[in-house]
């Protein structure tokens, strides 16, 4: 049976994240908001943490062209995700009581059950090796390798902040938060290439695929067939 190709779901959700993305952003900078304003970095941090995070992972864990085991560690991660996601919402906007610690502890709890998972799903994980199983888990990979900037930039506020994290969550453009923000551009600059490549070839079709690969044999035929020189 032919499996259904993608269609402009992902973009579309894409599209719409990153109009809220330039509402927020704004709406942060103008008044007194609760969290603080917040710098340009620190924007297309989180617009990139949400993306790879979230959006992404949510139509692999959907795509019917990835391996069932593939999908299962990806509907792992998006229910923990998940799970952070209402605690943090709760704890920032409800009771003011959200700390960074808290962040840096999910994500270490995350790191080691994606890796445990991984190798005790390792047998049928062997068997993922598809075009779009080895983009899921190249993504997978990625996302645990960018838990370790998100705790660097936790501790990091943390510090800044000295523990006063109640209401202001974010870092503004003001000069006690300079390494940060250069830290934070030097990732940005890192995953969105990366994350782009992912979503590209998301969007790469079974038919472009196999004319792929049938060019590449016929390119082999044709070498084969040469005769040897001398």
């Amino acid at each position: 049976m032919r499996r259904r190709e993608p269609g402009p779901g992902l973009l579309l959700a894409l599209g719409g994240l990153a109009t809220w993305a330039l509402w927020f952003y704004r709406g942060q900078n103008r008044g007194h908001r609760v969290g603080g304003p917040m710098s340009l970095p620190k924007i297309g941090w989180l617009t990139y943490a949400l993306t790879a995070w979230y959006v992404v992972p949510a139509f692999f864990w959907r795509d019917k062209r990835v391996h069932p085991a593939v999908r299962r560690l990806y509907g792992v991660h998006l229910g923990a995700w998940a799970a952070r996601g209402v605690a943090e919402l709760v704890l920032m906007y409800g009771f003011h009581a959200w700390k960074p610690p808290y962040g840096i502890a999910f994500n270490s709890s995350m790191f080691a059950l994606l890796a445990g998972l991984r190798w005790y799903w390792g047998p049928q994980l062997d068997k993922a090796t598809g075009f779009h199983d080895r983009n899921a888990l190249i993504h997978m990979g990625m996302m645990q390798a960018t838990l370790i900037p998100e705790t660097a930039f936790a501790g990091l506020f943390f510090q800044a902040r000295q523990g006063d994290t109640e209401t202001i969550w974010f870092a503004d453009d003001s000069p006690r938060y300079r390494l940060i923000n250069r830290f934070t551009m030097l990732v940005d600059l890192t995953v969105y290439p990366v994350l782009g490549l992912a979503i590209a070839r998301y969007y790469r079709s079974q038919a472009e695929l196999v004319y792929a690969a049938s060019s590449n044999g016929a390119s082999d035929a044709i070498a084969a067939s040469k005769p040897a020189d001398g």
